[in-house]
């Protein structure tokens, strides 16, 4: 029993001690002020963010939840969801073409945005 015990407490310390090296080389968010560059990272999809060109049978409207990265002026669209699955296609696909080279101080780091579309009448 005593020999189990032992094996149980060796593994968990091998555990413990792999686990916090292993968290030492996650990268870590870079920025130099947030409340600006958030403002920045807003003002940038808004001007370049379009509706989708649909013809008049798509049923292109509702929320897109959006979880995105910024890295090295890339951004990198992680998640999409939608009850649209072909709006939430499609918007992932127009936010990956924006260029976000100009905004500095942010590095790896995710936002969160929720989007909704409507088709209005005319």
């Amino acid at each position: 029993m005593k020999a189990l015990n032992v094996i149980r407490f060796s593994g968990l310390i091998v555990v413990f001690v792999a686990a916090s090296i292993l968290t030492g080389f996650a990268k870590k968010p870079v920025t130099t002020n947030a409340p600006t560059t958030t403002v920045a990272v807003q003002n940038t999809i808004a001007q370049n963010l379009k509706f989708p060109d649909v013809d008049n049978k798509c049923d292109f409207q509702g929320t897109v939840d959006v979880l995105f990265v910024i890295d090295d002026g890339k951004l990198i669209v992680e998640k999409a969801e939608s009850v649209n699955k072909e709006l939430a296609k499609c918007v992932k696909g127009e936010m990956e073409k924006i260029c976000c080279k100009h905004i500095r101080g942010v590095t790896n780091q995710h936002f969160s945005i929720k989007l909704t579309y409507k088709l209005l009448g005319e």
